[in-house]
């Protein structure tokens, strides 16, 4: 199971973005791996309920501000999959699921290698980047971490990048604040909490139906009975 480090905000001209923070879209629990996509707010709260390792307490929201988040849920003994929400692709062996999902499938089907696959979406999504968080099911091995909250994230962002989409090449976002009215706008949103954020997945707009969160209710209190 691997994913990329970045966590960004989107704009119809350019991507603020920050790589590498300390806060991965991976966790473990009761001999299962919990991965996200969508929403920072959100993740954050499912984190912290899993890490608390839950049983009759109540679960957090799936869906804030017009988004949602994606969750993909694997038994690491078995590397059953015992529960996915909208991944945005499905192969036999593998799911993918965020904006480079389709440049990481491709990788796949070529090399079989999650580490490689998330690598590779890196060199070509706008939302992709910095170092691949993984667990490594047969060995154990990880290089996970959790050890800031999403507001220190947001924090980090202030201090993060800009990428204009008609270029792509990476900008210091306050330098690039000092000649762009709109990023300095966004840089001032952003450091009085008013926007969060994400790692986006292609359906991350759409709400979740009330039957797909009665899967996903049903197979927690079964991992956390």
């Amino acid at each position: 199971m691997a994913t990329d480090s970045r966590w960004s905000i989107d704009s119809p001209h350019f991507v603020l973005f920050v790589d590498d923070t300390g806060f991965d879209k991976i966790c473990i629990a009761k001999g299962h791996a919990f991965m996200f996509a969508g929403n920072g707010k959100l993740i954050e709260q499912w984190k912290n309920w899993i890490a608390q390792n839950p049983s009759n307490t109540p679960k957090p929201p799936l869906e804030q501000d017009d988004s949602a988040i994606s969750m993909c849920i694997a038994n690491i003994e078995t590397a059953v999959i015992r529960f996915e929400y909208r991944q945005d692709i499905s192969l036999p062996l593998a799911r993918f699921a965020g904006s480079g999902a389709k440049f990481a499938r491709d990788c796949w089907l070529m090399n079989n290698d999650a580490q490689l696959a998330v690598n590779s979406a890196k060199q070509k999504d706008w939302f992709s980047g910095g170092t691949v968080a993984f667990f490594d099911f047969r060995s154990g091995q990880h290089n996970l971490l959790t050890s800031i909250s999403i507001k220190e994230v947001q924090s980090q962002l202030l201090g993060g990048f800009v990428m204009y989409k008609n270029t792509g090449q990476p900008i210091p976002a306050r330098e690039a604040a000092e000649r762009d009215p709109e990023i300095k706008a966004l840089l001032d949103k952003v450091a009085q909490g008013q926007v969060t954020v994400s790692a986006p997945f292609e359906s991350m707009h759409i709400p979740w139906t009330e039957s797909e969160k009665t899967k996903l209710y049903a197979v927690l209190d079964d991992i956390f009975a």
